[in-house]
């Protein structure tokens, strides 16, 4: 093999390294950007919601800490807009400060944009469960069975 044929593999050889250098840096940067994603932004913590509705409706990072019933909070934490939907947490805690064991309101949610409404917000209160209002209860019940889940 002569001088230049060696210079040339050292080149081709050379320009593969960089490629490949640039190519990770990318999904390395992906990668920073999903894993920031998931974590709360400077997020406004609310105890009523009044409060808290703009906030949601806008999928504005967020907290609501409200009392619920029978000693226990609801707690709804909205993290912002994931996968183009708003990824929000529904939890119900105890008097203990821990999360009650098989409770139907610990959930993890991305709703579409489109669907969020004043109707999901006030499924979330279980302003929904009030005579009159079954036809929007199912609405959401559906909405909640398609978008989010126990975890």
């Amino acid at each position: 093999m002569n001088n230049k044929n060696i210079w040339l593999v050292v080149g081709i050889i050379a320009v593969i390294i960089v490629i490949a250098l640039l190519v990770d840096n990318n999904q390395v940067s992906k990668l920073g950007t999903i894993i920031s994603t998931t974590q709360p932004a400077e997020s406004v913590i609310c105890v009523d919601p009044v409060c808290f509705q703009p906030k949601f409706l806008t999928c504005t990072p967020s907290e609501l800490r409200m009392p619920f019933t029978d000693n226990t909070t609801l707690q709804v934490t909205v993290f912002g807009s994931e996968y183009s939907k708003c990824h929000y947490t529904i939890k119900l805690i105890g008097s203990s400060d821990t999360n009650l064991e098989g409770s139907a309101s610990t959930l993890n949610c991305y709703m579409p944009f489109e669907q969020l409404s004043s109707n999901v917000f006030m499924h979330l209160l279980g302003s929904d469960k009030e005579p009159g209002q079954e036809h929007i209860k199912k609405e959401q019940d559906k909405l909640e069975a398609e978008y989010c889940f126990k975890h």
